[in-house]
């Protein structure tokens, strides 16, 4: 979404609010003074944070927050509104801070997220699980089946070794949120099995634990 703020000619004071995922950054708005809001990508200000708001299913429209939010309780009391967006009382329960966004939350502070991810499976290749490949300098897998309900997946990475869950080919390298790797320039060895792990890590910090492919063994061509 663009940042629907178009007053460059009066300053414009924002407080407990949430600016994220949108086209245009907040940055570069000078007439903007921001307080108590989870901004993404930062913005100087009184309170202000840069974490994912975790909504409850953003991609639907439900913006309220999920019982994890950073943004529970984070708020202010002071210059903003006694009631949210559907008219429920802020701050909830009473005696806490407010909570930043349209949506007051029913707790006073964000639950802690100490469960680690669900672990999926790796598959090596592109698609289908391949046992073999005569390719010599690149080698591929995808996985599925990771998920952590609590705050979701920040990023996975994965590892390579000539051994079940070893890591002397390629060392422990991010691969963002992508369920997918291909990596190039390698010197692989006809006769040698490799084999990809991979592990998630949450929003939370919380790693799940290391799934390994049963591994692909480098053959040579047949005439």
């Amino acid at each position: 979404n663009y940042i629907g703020i178009d007053a460059s000619d009066r300053p414009i004071n924002v407080k407990n609010s949430i600016i994220y995922n949108n086209t245009t950054p907040l940055k570069g708005y000078g007439f903007i003074a921001a307080e108590y809001s989870d901004i993404e990508g930062g913005y100087t200000g009184v309170g202000n944070i840069d974490s994912a708001p975790f909504f409850i299913d953003a991609s639907n429209g439900d913006y309220h927050l999920s019982n994890y939010s950073p943004c529970i309780g984070a708020g202010t009391l002071s210059g903003v509104p006694s009631t949210d967006i559907d008219d429920n009382t802020r701050p909830n329960p009473a005696g806490t801070n407010p909570d930043m966004g349209a949506y007051e939350n029913e707790l006073g502070t964000p639950l802690v997220d100490s469960t680690s991810p669900t672990t999926g499976t790796v598959s090596d290749g592109t698609s289908t699980d391949i046992s073999s490949t005569t390719i010599r300098t690149s080698l591929s897998a995808n996985w599925s089946g990771f998920s952590d309900e609590q705050r979701g997946i920040e990023y996975y990475e994965y590892a390579i070794g000539t051994t079940s869950g070893g890591t002397d080919l390629k060392s422990w390298t991010s691969n963002g949120t992508s369920t997918s790797v291909t990596v190039s320039d390698l010197s692989l060895t006809v006769g040698v099995t490799y084999y990809f792990s991979v592990k998630a890590t949450d929003y939370a910090g919380n790693v799940s634990s290391v799934a390994t492919s049963n591994g692909v063994k480098v053959v040579g061509i047949v005439y």
